[in-house]
């Protein structure tokens, strides 16, 4: 099989450009697989993975989205991608080792494979993932919020300060995973194996947070889970104020799960600040009841 070295510079001389081209035009028509196949068929190495269709080594300008696209069993090992994969149906597809920093993943990625892909950050709220493998992925602060992760592959994953809130990990497997500061409240986790991971400081459905009582662990979550949703917005350090006061909050609200973070962040703020932390949140699906 070739190389990650071979597979990204058949993009880059004469032809593999003018191929490039044709699928960021491709990718702006929504073409269905096969004309898609058509397109990337001369590029060398593109029958090791026939008949799939070979966007290997793929580097995507900056800004082009994977929107609306039905290519089921996509090979998109070791490709960068430009910008979000939204509304898209990815079920089957290859996208080991892709590189995706703060992306979002919205649609179907059932038994989609991200086997050692940097995925740090990367949103995957309400994300159908039935069967998908994260086998040592880096997934660092990633948001899984509602998603649908039943049967799915973490193994070795980096998964610190990553969000499960009310996803469905049933019969997921987690062995051997890095799961520290993690939030998996309200997680469905029937059957799931968590063998060797690390849980360190996790949020976890059946017993809370290392060094807490269990009754607090709702309140931390609402907690982790809006910091995170305004981490991935923080565009421009825009919600820096917010978020490090919130890290000096943090401390007091682990030895007082009922205290009223939330009012507390809005009687010191600017109200024009708060006005666009609540639209960061909506905007992020979140419906945290403690923020006002």
């Amino acid at each position: 099989m070739a190389t990650k070295t071979q597979l990204r510079s058949r993009w880059l001389d004469g032809n593999g450009r003018r191929v490039l081209d044709a699928v960021v035009g491709a990718v702006r028509r929504r073409v269905d697989v096969d004309e898609l196949r058509g397109i990337v068929s001369g590029l060398p190495y593109a029958d090791e993975v026939a008949p799939a269709p070979d966007l290997r080594g793929i580097e995507f300008p900056p800004g082009v989205m994977l929107f609306r696209l039905d290519w089921p069993k996509v090979r998109l090992d070791y490709a960068s991608l430009g910008g979000n994969v939204s509304e898209s149906k990815l079920a089957g597809a290859v996208l080991d080792h892709v590189e995706a920093i703060n992306l979002s993943f919205h649609g179907d990625f059932t038994r989609a494979s991200f086997v050692r892909a940097v995925l740090r950050g990367a949103d995957f709220q309400q994300a159908v993932l039935g069967g998908a493998d994260f086998s040592q992925a880096k997934l660092m602060g990633a948001y899984f919020q509602d998603a649908k992760c039943s049967g799915a592959i973490f193994t070795r994953a980096d998964l610190r300060l990553t969000t499960f809130f009310d996803a469905d990990l049933t019969g997921a497997d987690y062995s051997g995973a890095d799961l520290r500061d993690a939030t998996l409240l309200r997680a469905r986790t029937e059957g799931a194996t968590f063998e060797g991971a690390n849980l360190e400081g996790a949020t976890t459905p059946d017993g809370g947070r290392s060094g807490l009582e269990s009754g607090g662990t709702y309140e931390l979550a609402e907690f982790d889970a809006t910091r995170a949703v305004l981490e991935q917005r923080n565009e421009g350090g825009r919600y820096d104020r917010v978020l490090e006061r919130m890290s000096e909050l943090r401390p007091k609200l682990e030895a007082d799960p009922s205290s009223d973070w939330g009012s507390q962040l809005a009687a010191e703020l600017p109200k024009d600040v708060m006005d666009e932390v609540a639209d960061a949140l909506a905007e992020g699906g979140s419906n945290l009841s403690s923020f006002p």
